[in-house]
């Protein structure tokens, strides 16, 4: 549809960015794998067989 493109505002630098309702942050999580349960890698990495 043709109009005016939407602007985003600036952020001043002590206001946090707010997330979409619904949604989380995956920010300090840690990536477990599904195939042996161990942290730090995931089940396309994982060299360890069940």
């Amino acid at each position: 549809m043709p109009r005016r493109p939407k602007m985003n505002r600036r952020m001043a630098k002590d206001e946090q960015k707010k997330l979409k309702p619904g949604h989380l942050s995956r920010k300090g999580l840690l990536m477990t794998c599904t195939q042996c349960g161990q942290h730090g890698h995931n089940k396309r990495s994982c060299t360890n067989s069940k």
